[in-house]
């Protein structure tokens, strides 16, 4: 999925243009902290997307399991417009946000109030 749909030219070209920020969590040693985070979205399944609006961030769009380029950058989109119209799109179900951290297993780029994604895998 990394190769196919998350870092792709187009994919950054909109990750870029939207300004989100994107967190990986790398569950490769199945580190505690990260179950933990995978489980408040819903499970530990690989791979796990959270798109987080800063207008909504109790409630991410939250994807387990193979994806469509398509289908993220709708959602990418959607989290934006979310953000700047300061109101939680009415027919999506809420999940749970996590923490932002800076450890050797979450890693982050970007300021906080800004669109974010974050994606689990192996």
């Amino acid at each position: 999925m990394e190769q196919l749909v998350l870092n792709t030219q187009p994919t950054k070209e909109v990750i870029e243009e939207l300004d989100v920020v994107t967190l990986q969590a790398d569950w490769t040693k199945k580190d505690e902290e990260i179950g933990r985070f995978l489980d408040g979205l819903g499970g530990r399944q690989l791979p796990t997307v959270a798109i987080y609006s800063p207008a909504d961030p109790e409630n991410p769009i939250v994807f387990h399991g193979p994806m469509t380029r398509a289908t993220l950058l709708a959602s990418l989109k959607e989290a934006v417009a979310k953000g700047r119209s300061g109101q939680p799109s009415p027919d999506r179900e809420p999940v749970v946000e996590g923490e932002r951290k800076d450890q050797s297993s979450l890693r982050a780029q970007g300021d906080q109030g800004e669109p974010a994604v974050t994606a689990a895998g192996s």
